[in-house]
């Protein structure tokens, strides 16, 4: 079996899997592994939703099976009426080479990003790049749907293998979704 494996974008704590992981009603951790709140809401409706609450830049981790993504830049977390930081949202597309051919695998929705470093559309090789993007910053500050400074990822394909709430990770070494593909057949 072959595997496309993203790592955590940040060095942080895990705050939502599927349910949010910590309230003020007594959800506490250890609690559940998938969060023991209200269900996490998604940015793009994709599955899996992992939040990990740190600071610093979100880079786009992969193993080396990922030779080029492509990256779309949307508004697509919290509302309208929010500033464009916490809205902004980036998704991945990996491609895997595989039997002559770059195959695609699926996507990693990385939201509340600042300070976009991607263009919308644009392809990148990360054969040279040790698997390393970055894709921006994490926003400082509050808002209704932002409890303070995190990444929110969703998958598209792939499962999540993330660590349980409140679990820490580490930025490029903690697995947060794989991406099974068939190395050696045409895709």
């Amino acid at each position: 079996m072959a595997y496309a494996y993203v790592y955590a974008p940040i060095s942080g704590t895990i705050t939502g899997r599927d349910y949010y992981c910590t309230d003020d009603l007594g959800c506490r951790c250890p609690g559940s592994c998938s969060g023991c709140l209200s269900t996490h809401v998604p940015c793009k409706g994709w599955a899996s939703p992992v939040d990990i609450a740190g600071t610093g830049s979100v880079y786009l981790y992969v193993n080396t099976a990922v030779r080029k993504v492509q990256t779309w830049v949307e508004l697509r977390c919290c509302s309208s009426g929010d500033g464009t930081d916490y809205r902004q949202a980036i998704t991945v597309d990996l491609y895997v080479y595989n039997n002559g051919k770059y195959c695609y695998v699926g996507s990693v929705m990385y939201g509340h990003v600042a300070n976009a470093q991607v263009q919308n559309g644009a392809w990148y090789d990360l054969s040279s790049s040790g698997g390393k993007l970055k894709l921006g910053d994490v926003p400082g500050g509050k808002l209704w749907c932002y409890s303070g400074p995190h990444t929110h990822m969703e998958r598209y394909l792939g499962e999540v293998v993330a660590p349980c709430c409140c679990a820490s990770v580490q930025a490029g070494t903690t697995v947060i979704y794989r991406f099974y593909y068939n190395e050696g057949y045409a895709c």
